[in-house]
């Protein structure tokens, strides 16, 4: 399941390429969703080091005064 979980990242990270967002220059529902998914990870011991770019983008989407409010309000932050 691993190798078919990192076919399926290396193809996001290719996509996302040098974009802000996965859709491009504007943030979307798609990108809170992903955002969602790859935090999974970490409960996982799944390292997303070779994928660069899903790793800004974490950083990017974990930024947003957004996300960190939902973040805090689900107990998930402090």
């Amino acid at each position: 399941m691993r190798k078919v979980l990192s076919a399926r990242l290396e193809y996001l990270n290719r996509a996302i390429g040098n974009r802000p967002y996965l859709m491009g220059e504007q943030f979307t529902v798609a990108d809170a969703y992903l955002f969602t998914v790859l935090g999974w990870s970490r409960h996982l011991n799944f390292d997303l080091g070779k994928w660069p770019q899903l790793q800004r983008h974490m950083e990017r989407v974990g930024a947003r005064p957004q996300v960190i409010e939902a973040l805090k309000a689900e107990g998930l932050v402090k």
